[in-house]
């Protein structure tokens, strides 16, 4: 998680727009809908995690603010809500 965390500031960094909301497409994708988070792993089944979640959330805001079309952002708060409120649960 933290690579993916890493990657998303990347993105927003080297201008990568296009990826960017790709990225973001792919994250918020994967978030249930009772907020919990599906990952594939090294032997290709999916298990539900939830350490090191929060970091995947800065990645994401630090990735939102190069990104141009905040309407668009709007698409991925209610998702990104769900998965900071099962964190906290």
């Amino acid at each position: 998680f933290w690579d993916t965390a890493f990657s998303l500031m990347g993105l927003g960094f080297i201008g990568a727009r296009k990826a960017g909301y790709g990225a973001l497409d792919i994250l918020v994708g994967g978030i249930q809908a009772d907020g919990s988070f599906y990952a594939r792993f090294r032997d290709g089944g999916f298990d539900e995690e939830k350490h090191q979640f929060p970091i995947l959330i800065q990645g994401a805001a630090r990735l939102a603010s190069f990104l141009p079309d905040r309407k668009k952002l709007v698409n991925y708060y209610p998702a990104l809500t769900r998965y900071l409120e099962a964190w906290f649960r």
